[in-house]
């Protein structure tokens, strides 16, 4: 099933032939299937991958399935938003590279063609007033960027990279990268 959806999907074919595909996938509940596949636990990782990249070419460029994605919690407990989910895997040196490479492409896809996505990622970097004890996606990317992981530093580099655009740079500047044992927020620049 994942190798026909692929098809149905794959970047190689015409964007109006993906977006109209795109939408009958959504419509006729085979995104939702796909994406219970990667929320699932104990699925083999060449599976997964493959569902992950399958999810990738299904929500690329596509807001309303971007946004269906984004809402996709994982079934353990507590439930994950599954974008968060899988960036917690990428930035895993446990993890196989071909999952981990999955998972960036989906990354990838999911902020293609929507800067409002983009603008939340770097968002949660700045510093707010709002303190919350989840952890967010810019916190696992600068996990993953000052990793003792080489690996962990390249996908997190590029998928900061995804995020960027050139509104964003400087603010980018007073990004916190992380919490001090005494709480005290160290960012890019003070």
């Amino acid at each position: 099933m994942l190798n026909l959806v692929q098809n149905l999907v794959s970047p190689q074919n015409p964007q109006q032939t993906i977006s109209a595909f795109q939408k009958v996938l959504h419509k006729h509940g085979v995104l939702n299937k796909v994406a219970v596949i990667v929320v699932s636990p104990g699925l083999d990782w060449t599976v997964l991958s493959e569902a992950i990249v399958c999810i990738g070419n299904m929500i690329a460029n596509n807001r309303t399935n971007q946004n269906f994605f984004e809402n996709v919690m994982t079934l353990q407990t507590p439930p994950k938003p599954s974008i968060l989910w899988l960036l917690m895997a990428m930035v895993n040196e446990k993890q196989k590279l071909a999952f981990r490479t999955a998972v960036l492409y989906c990354f990838h896809s999911y902020l293609l063609g929507n800067e409002d996505k983009k603008a939340d990622v770097i968002n949660t970097l700045l510093p707010s007033k709002v303190d919350t004890s989840s952890v967010t996606s810019g916190q696992l990317l600068c996990r993953g960027l000052f990793s003792r992981d080489s690996v962990s530093n390249w996908l997190c580099s590029v998928a900061l990279s995804y995020a960027l655009n050139d509104n964003q740079k400087e603010k980018l500047l007073n990004a916190t990268c992380g919490v001090y044992p005494n709480k005290q927020r160290f960012l890019f620049q003070k």
